[in-house]
């Protein structure tokens, strides 16, 4: 695994350090979870040979040294593909959380209250159906949201649960907003001015045609209701012009961030009879998505995994895509109503 880091500038132009190299070992699917003081580093370590999975982390002392917490958890058998199998969240309180698909139809989630030096396990009552790894969110009171999905014959019902603390969470029972929706699958959640606001994606029936559409839902009370789904990718998300039915197009991995008042809409998006998926952003309110906010960021390559942020506040975005053969990391920030983008690396 490796990391690389940029310097504060003020101006917009990037000099980026060389990659530093943090483990010795197989290490995959790697995030970060900060409570904006701050921040974690979590990974996953992988032995293909026993197909077994440990979570690691890396975290910061209070004199500003990097501390590295290796196989806190695990490990967790898989077959197969290499699986992604954990979230990761800080409460506003300071715990720290992480999530991990520990058995075909169990989750347990491992909490800290030390920064990441120790982790204590939970783990949660097994389910009736085959899990999909979990999503962990922290909402702005500091409660735990947690979402996973029940798979069986390719067919898919997302659950929540939720924790003030933790270490003792209520049970699993369906997520209300996504309950009548056909496969309801990857939950993205940020804390917004309205509320705490969730998109989901989630099949979409027009005649004989199946596509992949995104909703959104709105809670103000922590996550203990939410409101009916709206959908964010409906004819009010597309590019001006653009004569297509929006059920021509799959809108999938949405991913929320809030900026002051705003909350954004990052996802990807592929036209029907196409291969390659293209990343998008749109402002979202309540309403679904605000009119004539949907921009497309990429245009060329399968692009994938867009993650949205502020930088020295402004709006920015990092994804990947392959338009130069192979997969390499882009960023785009928005100066007014331009997208300017910067490649952060070259593929070799």
């Amino acid at each position: 695994l490796l990391v690389c880091s940029s310097p504060r500038l003020p101006a917009r132009d990037f000099y980026w350090e060389n990659p530093v190299k943090i483990t010795d070992v197989n290490s995959q699917f790697p995030k970060t979870a900060s409570d904006g003081k701050s921040t974690y580093i979590f990974w996953q370590e992988v032995d293909t040979s026993s197909e077994k999975i440990w979570l690691s982390c890396q975290y910061l002392d209070g004199a500003g040294s990097w501390h590295t917490n290796t196989r806190f958890a695990g490990p967790f058998p898989y077959s197969g593909d290499i699986p992604d199998i954990y979230s990761a969240a800080v409460s506003s309180k300071g715990t720290v959380a992480a999530a991990v698909l520990s058995g075909i139809n169990s989750l347990s989630v491992y909490v800290s209250s030390d920064g990441a030096r120790t982790f204590t396990a939970s783990v949660l009552p097994p389910q009736d159906k085959p899990l999909v790894a979990p999503r962990l969110y922290a909402s702005k009171s500091g409660r735990f949201i947690l979402f996973t999905s029940l798979g069986q014959n390719e067919s898919f019902f997302m659950r929540t649960a939720s924790s003030d603390d933790g270490y003792r969470w209520s049970s699993f029972s369906d997520f209300q907003p996504a309950r009548e929706m056909t496969n309801p699958f990857s939950p993205a959640v940020s804390s917004s001015a309205e509320g705490e606001a969730v998109v989901f994606q989630a099949q979409y029936i027009s005649g004989n045609r199946i596509s992949y559409q995104l909703y959104s839902s709105y809670s103000s009370d922590g996550g203990h209701f939410w409101s009916d789904p709206v959908l964010v990718s409906g004819a009010d998300s597309l590019a001006s012009g653009d004569a297509h039915d929006f059920s021509s197009y799959h809108n999938q991995r949405p991913y929320l961030f809030t900026m002051g008042n705003d909350t954004y809409l990052g996802w990807e998006r592929t036209y029907s009879s196409s291969e390659n998926a293209h990343i998008w952003c749109a402002k979202i309110t309540k309403a679904g998505i605000v009119p004539g906010s949907a921009e497309e960021i990429s245009t060329s390559g399968n692009a994938n995994r867009a993650v949205l942020f502020s930088y020295d506040n402004t709006l920015s975005i990092v994804w990947f895509d392959t338009r130069r053969g192979r997969e390499t990391v882009h960023m785009a920030q928005k100066n007014g109503y331009i997208w300017n983008e910067t490649s952060l690396s070259s593929g070799r």
